[in-house]
């Protein structure tokens, strides 16, 4: 199934990836505009995927950069506090960070949290060639 489902994901299109953790562990967001900014001055045709769990930096990418975004998942507005614990949507947040991984992990070009796992894992998967979907 899960497998399935990510195959609906499928970009085509050139894209930067960001993953933006800022709940429990935190990151400053102008860092992550700026990064982003650089990329698309380099290549204008770049479109955006946010992977984030804080509902409002996502509120303040989406400003930044409009139409840009082509997807993201809506995070849940934990207010602050970690997504993965206090979302009572389990099966939301396990197949959120499973999209995630997949998206970070295909796209162009990935702006990491380098204090994040996820991000580790993704780094990992891109510099070895081999995801944990094949």
């Amino acid at each position: 199934y899960v497998k399935e489902k990510l195959k609906e994901y499928k970009c085509n299109e050139k894209y930067i990836a960001v993953h933006f953790r800022n709940t429990d562990r935190f990151n400053d967001i102008n860092i992550f505009i700026n990064k982003i900014k650089v990329e698309i001055n380099k290549n204008k045709d770049y479109k955006v995927y946010i992977a984030t769990d804080n509902y409002n930096a996502l509120q303040i990418f989406k400003k930044e950069f409009g139409d840009k975004i082509f997807y993201h998942f809506e995070p849940y507005n934990a207010k602050g506090e970690n997504i993965h614990f206090n979302n009572p949507d389990k099966d939301n947040v396990i197949m959120s960070i499973i999209v995630d991984i997949y998206m970070l992990y295909h796209s162009d070009i990935f702006i990491d949290s380098p204090n994040s796992l996820v991000s580790k894992l993704v780094k990992r998967m891109r510099l070895v060639k081999e995801s944990i979907f094949e």
